[in-house]
């Protein structure tokens, strides 16, 4: 876990949920084992130029769990020398005795002997078991910082739409290309946009990767949006505006969707129940509901 970059983590995380899906899933960051969330929290929260210094008692957790199951399986190691050793003296040491040798074998059993109805030795599975009692405590460590961690990733969310909307104006006809980076190259003013958007979509991505890990905790999951808007409303404020769109958001490559929203006046960011644009009573009806579920997928009515 430790070798992988948070760029591996993020392109497998974006095959797995196709990028700009801000949404905790199978696979996500939110459900990866709590020595590797943390790990890759601290890489991400790096990447993103955001404090980590804060993470430190985590990290002495992860530390403390892993120095407790190396420190067991050293000592089943030796347990196995000393009951190899505890063998071979019946045919080496002239003084020893049965009982002797039996004792000292026996005493190693409990690293080395599984008991009927359990899978390893007891030793270590009490080893095991603290260490994941104190992994369980990464988890209490990144949880009772929520607000604080959510406030960061949506402020840097905020920074990236920013930086994406200070750039010039969009060329009209982008949105409808194949090859959006030899559309940018025709534009002077665009050499280094493209670089831009790509860095800034990915880097826009692992913000809700980030505000994913708290999301729930929160209160902040999608079920307790405004009823009837769409998932959408998670990363896009002006959720009914795209809903009404042609289609051509749901079109745009990763590296341009949020030129597209913020061109549009999307209002894309981190967003929490509250910050997004209320539902019209024909969104809460069922009909209306199942409206903008067939628009959100693609299915015109």
């Amino acid at each position: 876990m430790a070798t992988k970059s948070v760029s591996e983590w993020q392109d497998e995380f974006q095959k797995q949920d196709g990028g700009l899906v801000p949404a905790p899933q199978l696979g996500t960051p939110a459900n990866l084992a709590p020595p590797a969330r943390l790990i890759w929290l601290r890489s991400a929260l790096a990447e993103l130029s955001l404090p980590t210094e804060w993470l430190a008692p985590a990290d002495a957790l992860a530390v403390r769990a892993t120095e407790m199951r190396r420190d067991a399986a050293l000592a089943s190691q030796q347990a196995q020398v000393r009951r190899a050793g505890a063998q071979n003296m019946l045919s080496t040491d002239p003084e020893a005795t049965v009982a002797g040798v039996a004792e000292m074998w026996a005493a190693q059993g409990l690293w080395l002997d599984v008991p009927q109805g359990m899978t390893r030795p007891v030793a270590l599975q009490l080893a095991e078991d603290g260490a994941r009692q104190i992994e369980g405590r990464i988890v209490r460590v990144i949880m009772n910082h929520a607000p604080k961690l959510w406030a960061v990733a949506q402020q840097k969310a905020a920074e990236i739409v920013r930086e994406v909307s200070e750039l010039p104006p969009m060329p009209p006809q982008l949105w409808a290309v194949s090859n959006a980076a030899a559309e940018f190259a025709k534009f002077s003013a665009h050499k280094s946009s493209y670089g831009t958007l790509t860095a800034a979509a990915r880097d826009f991505d692992l913000c809700h990767s980030v505000a994913n890990l708290v999301r729930d905790q929160l209160g902040y999951g999608h079920e307790r949006f405004p009823m009837g808007s769409t998932r959408v409303a998670i990363w896009l404020r002006r959720w009914r505006k795209e809903l009404a769109d042609d289609g051509t958001f749901a079109r745009q490559p990763g590296a341009l969707r949020l030129a597209y929203a913020v061109a549009k006046g999307f209002e894309p960011g981190v967003w929490g129940p509250r910050d997004v644009e209320h539902s019209t009573p024909e969104d809460r009806r069922f009909g209306g509901r199942l409206k903008n579920l067939g628009v959100a997928v693609g299915i015109n009515w």
